[in-house]
């Protein structure tokens, strides 16, 4: 369970920085 989340922070972390706008691509992925 920690291991997935530090993978879905790494994700968020990496995709905010470098793309802020597809970060609602993840948020909603997370939400399905």
């Amino acid at each position: 369970g920690r291991m997935a989340l530090g993978t879905w922070q790494g994700i968020y972390l990496f995709e905010h920085r470098s793309r802020p706008h597809r970060r609602e691509v993840v948020l909603h992925l997370i939400g399905e």
